[in-house]
């Protein structure tokens, strides 16, 4: 792993690879001049897929596309990318961040925080609520989208 890495959650892979999505455009700049690694984990893989049914099922997206998209992300983590897996330490981080019960904080997000955590990257996403959330918990957040209120 990179000293200097940039952990994508899905709204980040998200706005990478849906061309439609409204921040891909700040997603593809942000990487090409972070100047850090990239991470994705297993989980966040895994939710970029949940997210391309969505849209199958919402009509925002066909089949074919979608499998083209899933081939791609499959493609660049394999070449651009580390990649990390879901550890049992994060399943308790994320518990430990959730039984705080101070924040609205959603169970997916707790994961992705807690890889952030354990690989000490900073952490990409277009999710406020995630961001404002990741701040509260001293987690580093590339600021991708701006301020987030209350946070």
């Amino acid at each position: 792993m990179r000293a200097s890495e940039l952990y994508l959650d899905a709204s980040a892979l998200a706005a990478l690879f849906v061309d439609f999505d409204s921040h891909h455009t700040t997603v593809a700049e942000t990487i090409g001049t972070a100047g850090a690694g990239l991470l994705i984990s297993d989980f966040g893989a895994l939710e970029f897929v949940s997210a391309l049914s969505r849209l199958i099922r919402t009509k925002n997206l066909q089949l074919d596309e979608a499998r083209v998209l899933e081939a791609k992300l499959e493609a660049w983590i394999a070449s651009d990318t580390e990649f990390t897996r879901l550890e049992p330490r994060d399943i308790q981080r994320a518990k430990d961040c959730l039984s705080r019960f101070d924040m609205p904080l959603r169970a997916p997000d707790a994961l992705h925080l807690a890889v952030t955590v354990r690989t000490g990257a900073t952490l990409l996403t277009f999710d406020r609520r995630l961001a404002g959330c990741a701040r509260t918990l001293g987690v580093k957040v590339f600021d991708a989208v701006g301020p987030v209120a209350g946070a």
